[in-house]
């Protein structure tokens, strides 16, 4: 039963980044061209200054009272298609009440904060061709929107904990793909800085409302039990909130600060190109990590339960999956990443081969660290906050010399280093060591696999995106990219699943093959036969 919900919110996930990312890429080309490039820098700047400043100030509350909303649904079995028992209820209920006040503080904190350490950002900045009030008001309003997405977060909490996965990635799919579609036709028709603006902080009203009637309606028992204040659940949250956001904290310097020091020390104009190397390996890892980021939910409630079993089978699982597709992905771009930029938004803004090589091997370490550290929280092992902030001074420190002397280059290196040197280790033995996993077993089943089928896609789409054969750029990465989902999807079927898995996969595909020829063949109509 895990394993199917497991499957629909794995699907629900990817197929909602799939389409998310498709719209991403095809808005930002209709930026470039619409936007001049020191306001699309900034905006660019300003959309990421708002997740980032909303990380550092959301107190880490989210992820801990998703896990304890997890804690009360497996202690009593419930999930999406079973009801909930009196005392589940009673401790939910609890737990709504406590973080609904918890929440109405947060989502104005994160207002005041966001908004007074952005301002101490944009006074810095020279602009030139993008008016001051505009800038102003535009980090207002993007402050407001982050702030209600953030008041949100109790019900998507609450959605996601008691196990609706899928149905809360659709919700807020649904939502960004409505507010991606509006701001392309806002900066098609030249709306600009402000009015994309407007559009992102009503998404954070649309995001609470939809999660909210949701959940009320598959719930609406949970409702009806009234909840209190409760002071001794909401201190028992206080220590993991708190190293849980020092842990984000780290975070957002490790791998959200690249755009600051490039504007400061390379040039506002400089920050598209960038980004859009950026963006490419950015998405590929949301795509790789949907596996671990629906099923740690499922974590929780087995580790309350002591399925240690079923845990190692999702976790390994899930590792080799994420592991296979973010490693095939980074040596197909290491391939055709300058023909995607040049297809994309054209070849005038590819940032170069270097840079995306260093973004390649960061993203590749991120993604592992990440992977693993989804899994060890969901059993609440808060304990990487001072390895992350150690690590995102060290990046600050880093990036502030490289740089200055080497560009944009300077950017991804320092981040690189700065995980070598901390979290991809300390992550890595802490977190196996938590779900009691060996690292040999991890090394045998997830690592190991890696080299081969990284190296299969980068010489199979080397060797069909020549530039002898096929002479245009989307040629090549038409090519490129079929033979790398090939490549890809062997490695999965070999490595990443079980012989069980496959075995299930076989049987089911089999199933459903037997299923479909009789209604075939009963759409052929039998010619008559002739009397005579």
């Amino acid at each position: 039963m895990i394993g199917r919900k497991i499957a629909l919110a794995v699907s629900a996930s990817w197929l909602s980044q799939v389409i998310r990312i498709g719209l991403n890429l095809l808005i930002l080309p209709i930026l470039f061209h619409a936007m001049n490039q020191e306001e699309l820098g900034l905006w660019l700047i300003l959309g990421q200054s708002t997740i980032f400043l909303g990380i550092v100030t959301e107190a880490g509350f989210t992820p801990t009272i998703t896990r304890r909303i997890a804690f009360a649904a497996g202690k009593s079995r419930a999930g999406p298609d079973q009801p909930l028992d009196e005392e589940a209820r009673r401790e939910l209920a609890d737990l709504l009440a406590s973080g609904t006040l918890a929440f109405r503080f947060v989502s104005v904190g994160v207002f005041v904060l966001t908004f007074a350490l952005g301002s101490l950002y944009l006074w810095q900045l020279d602009l030139r061709e993008v008016s001051p009030t505009t800038a102003w008001v535009a980090w207002t309003l993007l402050c407001f929107g982050y702030a209600t997405t953030t008041w949100s977060g109790l019900w998507t909490a609450l959605a996601t904990g008691l196990g609706y996965v899928a149905a809360g990635t659709i919700i807020v799919t649904v939502v960004g793909i409505v507010t991606l579609l509006t701001q392309m036709l806002v900066a098609f028709f030249g709306g600009g800085l402000l009015w994309l603006s407007i559009v992102a902080a009503i998404s954070g009203i649309a995001v609470r409302l939809a999660t909210r009637l949701y959940v009320r309606h598959r719930q609406p028992q949970l409702f009806s039990t009234p909840g209190r204040w409760d002071r001794t659940v909401m201190r028992s949250m206080l220590a993991p909130s708190i190293r849980s956001w020092l842990t984000a904290v780290g975070f957002a310097m490790l791998f959200k600060t690249d755009q600051y020091f490039i504007a400061l020390y390379v040039d506002t104009t400089q920050v598209p190109a960038y980004y859009a190397v950026y963006a490419l390996l950015h998405n590929l890892a949301i795509l790789a990590l949907a596996l671990g980021q629906t099923s740690s939910v499922y974590v929780s409630q087995l580790w309350h339960n002591g399925s240690l079993e079923e845990i190692h089978d999702i976790v390994l699982r899930s590792l080799r999956i994420t592991l296979i597709l973010m490693a095939c992905g980074v040596a197909t771009f290491l391939v055709v990443g300058g023909d995607l930029i040049s297809v994309w938004i054209g070849s005038e803004h590819f940032a170069g081969y270097a840079v995306l090589t260093a973004l390649g091997a960061m993203f590749l370490l991120c993604v592992q660290q990440n992977a693993i550290l989804v899994f060890s929280r969901a059993t609440e092992n808060e304990v990487y906050a001072i390895p992350f902030l150690v690590a995102g001074g060290l990046n600050l420190a880093l990036s502030w010399v490289l740089v200055q002397y080497m560009g944009l280059l300077g950017a991804p290196l320092a981040t690189l280093l700065a995980q070598l040197l901390t979290t991809s280790w300390i992550v890595l033995s802490d977190g196996l060591r938590r779900l009691q996993l060996p690292i040999a077993t991890y090394v045998r089943t997830c690592l190991l696999p890696l080299l081969p089928v990284s190296l299969a896609t980068y010489f199979a789409v080397m060797a069909v995106a020549n530039g002898s054969v096929l002479p245009t750029a989307f040629d090549r990465l038409l090519a490129g990219t079929v033979v790398a989902g090939c490549v890809c999807l062997g490695g999965m079927w070999l490595f990443g699943l079980t012989a069980a898995d496959r075995s299930q996969a076989s049987a089911g595909l089999r199933t459903a093959l037997r299923r479909r020829r009789p209604a075939t063949a009963a759409g052929r109509m039998e010619p008559p036969i002739h009397p005579g």
